[in-house]
């Protein structure tokens, strides 16, 4: 984005998009002069800060959603479990790209899990900075899968 990157450049540097994952970008020659976190672009919800293997697993993901028949797309109830979610980056990318028009029908459930509540409190905090409620997507936040009732296979008591 055009006016994310004059944004940053005016603070901290020469950024460029990066050549491995489509949409993502990469500061370059210059160390931010402050903490990434205190910068206004970021308060505002303009990027998440993510390493580039964990973009990479995003876009692979994404890679796969779009590859589904167009109305598939359109009128189904996809769930996607981000397993290990951490501090929420993954999930918060996959937010950030399914309430686009391709999925503005479906109806989405993405589940973040990880082992460590205290982790995932950051994802909780962050959800409204990015933009959400979305009237597509859904986030059920736990470290229980067994306590979400819809990836419980029919009949299986417990996992």
């Amino acid at each position: 984005d055009d006016e994310l990157i004059s944004r940053l450049e005016n603070q901290d540097g020469v950024i460029h998009a990066s050549r491995l994952v489509k949409g993502s970008l990469e500061i370059v020659e210059k160390q931010p002069t402050r903490s990434i976190w205190s910068m206004s672009s970021w308060q505002d919800g303009w990027f998440e800060v993510q390493d580039m293997g964990s973009q990479m697993v995003v876009a692979a993901a994404l890679e796969g959603l779009n590859e589904l028949d167009r109305g598939l797309q359109q009128s189904s109830n996809l769930t996607i479990v981000d397993y290990c979610a951490g501090n929420g980056g993954k999930t918060l990318a996959m937010i950030s790209s399914l309430s686009s028009d391709a999925f503005d029908k479906a109806s989405i459930c993405i589940v973040a899990h990880d082992v460590d509540m205290n982790r995932l409190k950051q994802l909780r905090g962050s959800l409204p900075r990015a933009g959400h409620p979305f009237s597509n997507v859904n986030v059920s936040i736990t470290t229980e899968l067994k306590n979400v009732p819809h990836l419980r296979p029919t009949g299986a008591s417990n996992y």
